[in-house]
């Protein structure tokens, strides 16, 4: 009777793993690991950065905020198909059963020469059981870099993912840390697209523009879905 029950644990611990694993926020392609932390380096003051959750699970899962600390003017918001809504008021987003929710990013928006943070701690729901937390740092400074990083909880390295960057220099637009075959592209900030690069090889590519002063958006894209988003101005 005791072996029953020593298997019948077993059992329950091994479905409780596997019904977890199966809601993961991911980025870049890659699950990240629970309890981890991305971070996000704005030197420009807008962020946005695409995290697609996994739900390959019967029942639907709920995003929902469980902390938020943030510095000065910085409004984080959660984002699904392009409607945004400022995490401090957003009621826990749904999403849906069996299959990748792509189009989920967190945004944020930071005017002023003061560096300043913020933090939000993002939860993943199956009914009221939490399966996933997710901490999402960022970091806006003028006079920093621009980047977006995630760093495991478990790990004694930190760093688990690539490292997206981007920066233009006079007319040379450098995007680091991208694959061959992915794309590109350039948006105005009223969203309409000005340019667009296929890159060559994996690393860091680099290619020349002719843009008119302003801000712009720089958009990384594999297969159609978004890997980044970052910003850059043209002076």
């Amino acid at each position: 009777m005791k072996a029953k029950f020593t298997l019948f644990l077993a059992f329950l611990g091994l479905c409780a793993f596997s019904s977890s694993a199966d809601q993961m926020f991911t980025y870049d392609g890659k699950d990240i690991p629970d309890n981890a932390t991305v971070v996000i380096k704005d030197n420009v003051g807008v962020s946005m950065v695409y995290l697609p959750i996994r739900n390959t699970d019967a029942s639907t899962v709920t995003v929902k905020v469980s902390k938020l600390e943030t510095e000065g003017d910085i409004v984080p918001t959660m984002c699904i198909d392009g409607s945004c809504l400022d995490v401090t008021t957003t009621p826990p987003l749904s999403i849906p059963a069996n299959g990748t929710y792509e189009n989920f990013d967190i945004q944020h928006i930071a005017t002023g020469s003061e560096a300043r943070t913020s933090t939000t701690i993002f939860n993943l729901l199956r009914g009221l059981a939490t399966v996933r937390t997710l901490t999402v740092e960022y970091h806006y400074d003028l006079n920093g870099e621009n980047s977006v990083t995630v760093v495991d909880a478990g790990s004694v390295e930190g760093l688990t993912a690539d490292s997206y960057g981007v920066r233009l220099s006079g007319n040379t637009l450098y995007v680091n840390n991208v694959k061959a075959g992915q794309r590109v592209n350039v948006y105005a900030i009223t969203g309409q697209a000005v340019a667009s690069y296929v890159v060559a090889a994996d690393g860091n590519a680099q290619f020349t523009t002719d843009l008119s002063k302003g801000l712009y958006i720089v958009s990384v894209a594999e297969n159609g879905a978004a890997k980044f988003a970052g910003k850059v101005i043209a002076e």
